[in-house]
């Protein structure tokens, strides 16, 4: 079968799920009336302060991320939007706590958590810049929803309510570039990754919106947000569903805001490795967002268990305030974490505005701190500063 018969029959396929079906004359010319965009930022986050102490991860002074996405859709007679999209990312991530996983001595867990990643078995990793293709897949938007197919982030991770920060890549709650090297409290459900997987969003009903995700190989793709400890059991057959609400409250709708997120997800282990694991690991969260006029409020939550059958797993907390002015706005954000005896803290306070069109800059104050029992606690705070510059 030729190429053009390939498009011809896959555009006839996804027509079929909006809201009328097209011909295969029409669906074949509509294929070649597609819109492009490029799209690209840059961005860096430095730091200083002070070291956390022999054995763990010294303050990295810069950091920095590079993206380049691609965009193409077309608007069917239907009324429907088929499209594809691609992003590729190059990052340089704090060395020994790349895609938030990591080793850290006996100030560690005894186990390899499987949703975590954290570890206190073995040397510190030590990762330099890595390059990934992170999302390439396409997707159909329709009257009854959209599908998407290929790798993406799963519906827990896209139906979250982020608590609002000025800091984006260094925020308190699972920063993607970490400087300190000690951040470990994450409510963001990402056991899937950037993996293959197929997703299934609902339209929106009266503000609610479902969905699900299905992705057979859970350990496919090391992604730069998730990479995988080496040592942990292998994930496959991940599921996630996921829910998120967004309304208006009082009177004609003219009040704040109120959006929230819950997500459950569970993916099998391929491991032969003995006790404590189970065969799964299960993850839940839930967010909330409340947006004011110029005040936003917001908390997440999420607790696993990590893969073991014992139950003792991973838990995290966080919650954020932010306030907008003419130019500059301020957070707040504090963000806890538990996992069998380690105990995570950060917090973030800054300040951020939009400089033109195409710079967002952040300035503020960090705090990172990991305590174990038995060991003491390991602390790291000072300035940050984070840039991104979009074309």
């Amino acid at each position: 079968m030729s190429v053009t018969h390939l498009k011809r029959w896959a555009v006839i396929g996804l027509s079929s799920f909006g809201a009328g079906a097209t011909s295969a004359q029409e669906a074949e010319a509509d294929w070649q009336r597609w819109e492009w965009s490029v799209g690209g930022e840059a961005s860096a986050v430095i730091s200083a302060g002070s070291d956390p102490g022999e054995g763990l991860p010294e303050v990295e002074n810069m950091l920095a991320e590079v993206a380049l996405q691609l965009d193409g859709y077309r608007v069917l007679a239907n009324g429907a939007e088929i499209g594809v999209r691609g992003v590729m990312r190059a990052q340089r991530d704090h060395p020994a706590r790349p895609g938030f996983s990591g080793r850290f001595g006996q100030m560690g867990p005894a186990e390899d958590g499987l949703f975590s990643g954290l570890s206190g078995n073995g040397e510190p990793l030590d990762t330099s810049a890595r390059l990934s293709l992170e999302t390439a897949y396409v997707y159909f938007d329709g009257g009854y929803g959209e599908l998407t197919l290929g790798r993406d982030a799963g519906v827990a991770a896209r139906f979250r309510e982020a608590p609002a920060e000025v800091f984006f890549l260094a925020r308190a709650d699972g920063p993607l570039l970490d400087a300190s090297g000690l951040s470990v409290a994450a409510t963001s459900d990402k056991v899937s990754g950037q993996s293959a997987k197929v997703s299934y969003a609902s339209p929106r009903w009266l503000g609610l919106r479902a969905g699900v995700s299905l992705t057979p190989d859970a350990d496919e793709h090391d992604g730069l947000d998730r990479t995988l400890n080496p040592v942990a059991a292998e994930l496959d057959g991940a599921y996630e569903i996921a829910a998120n609400v967004s309304r208006r409250i009082g009177r004609e709708g003219r009040g704040p805001r109120i959006s929230a997120g819950a997500s459950f997800s569970q993916a099998g282990r391929t491991s032969s490795r003995a006790s404590p694991f189970g065969d799964e690991v299960s993850t839940g969260s839930l967010s909330v967002l409340a947006e004011f006029d110029s005040v936003s409020v917001g908390a997440s939550w999420l607790a696993s268990d990590d893969g073991f059958s014992s139950g003792d797993g991973y838990a995290a907390w966080s919650a954020a305030v932010r306030k907008d002015w003419d130019i500059w706005s301020g957070s707040a954000a504090i963000a806890i974490s538990e996992q069998r005896g380690l105990d995570g803290r950060s917090a973030r306070i800054g300040a951020g505005r939009a400089i033109g069109k195409r710079i967002d800059l952040a300035v503020g104050w960090r705090y990172d701190e990991l305590e174990r029992t038995g060991f003491g606690a390991a602390r790291s705070h000072g300035p940050v500063i984070e840039i991104t510059l979009r074309n």
